[in-house]
């Protein structure tokens, strides 16, 4: 990520320099408010947001083909403005990300980085979270807000599959099996389960596995990231189509067309999906006519938002 300045709450400026918070002892916090980050925070934050060297320069990875390919495109080849605050819950999942590969159990595989392999018409590539030493269980970490880990936590009560965790883990399987074990991706059929945490009040859910089903190759490119669940199609968008753009948008730019062209006819894969609000009067649950919201945090959005001529 290339990061060109920073937006502090403190003056809500876009353009403050990269050393703003050596210099001032704002807190990356409003006036007079006490919700201070510490200097020791705001350095590890912004190392680790400038220091991701792998998921970068147009590489296709098994998080990046679940994702949008118009914020992967802005972090590769466009400097942004960076908002410390937002990064923090990131960060915070980084860094237990690295504690677990540190404590991990003797025998096991706390990493593994899957080089590229063909998937659909491409070759994509993927690091792995934990793989047990006789590679019949494929985990991943993932780390959420108390909100985010409840929806999950009922989601699961309820037998419902995470669509991307699952592909996710089911891409790694794929890549396992044909770049490390040299088998067919159908005869390799490990346990896949994704490991759901968060920092909970006294009593709620903070950790919990959730096994994920198999899924092939096709199945896998058919998905299509973020759609609803309730009206399926309302993310029009496949694995395949977003593997596409990502490599027909990154051919284009090193041919020398301008970037930004290029990125604005990309689709922001997973905004206008899950806009909902509700009647009170009519007691259910309607459809915004426009979306005005992207389905996650995104370090592009500024960036995004300012190429397509929308308000931040």
């Amino acid at each position: 990520m290339k990061i060109k300045s920073l937006y502090c709450a403190c003056n809500e400026r876009t353009d403050n320099p990269l050393n703003h918070y050596a210099q001032s002892d704002c807190g990356a916090a409003p006036p007079g408010r006490p919700e201070r980050l510490q200097l020791e925070q705001i350095n590890a934050i912004l190392a680790d947001a400038q220091g991701d060297k792998y998921h970068a320069g147009g590489r296709l990875t098994a998080t990046r083909i679940l994702g949008c390919p118009r914020e992967t495109l802005i972090l590769d080849n466009k400097e942004i403005v960076y908002d410390v605050r937002q990064g923090l819950t990131t960060w915070h999942g980084t860094v237990k990300h690295r504690a677990l590969k540190e404590h991990a159990i003797p025998g096991s595989y706390p990493e593994i980085r899957i080089a590229p392999f063909p998937f659909g018409e491409f070759e994509i590539e993927g690091v792995t979270d934990k793989v047990s030493a006789d590679f019949k269980v494929i985990r991943d970490w993932k780390f959420h807000s108390q909100t985010s880990q409840g929806f999950k936590y009922e989601r699961f009560r309820k037998g419902t599959t995470d669509p991307e965790g699952a592909a996710q883990l089911n891409i790694y399987r794929i890549g396992i099996a044909k770049s490390i074990l040299k088998v067919a991706p159908e005869e390799y059929r490990p346990r896949l389960v994704l490991v759901h945490g968060a920092e909970v009040k006294y009593g709620e859910v903070g950790s919990f596995e959730a096994e994920q089903p198999l899924m092939s190759e096709a199945e896998v490119l058919a998905l299509r990231p973020f759609d609803d669940e309730r009206e399926p199609g309302t993310q029009p968008h496949t694995v395949k189509a977003i593997m596409q753009m990502l490599a027909d948008a990154t051919t284009a730019i090193r041919a020398g067309v301008d970037v930004d062209q290029v990125i604005r006819e990309v689709p922001m894969v997973g905004r206008n999906v899950w806009v909902w609000k509700w009647n009170k009067q009519s007691k259910r649950r309607e459809r915004l006519a426009i979306g005005d919201k992207c389905t996650k945090y995104c370090n592009a959005k500024r960036a995004c938002f300012e190429l397509a001529g929308m308000v931040v």
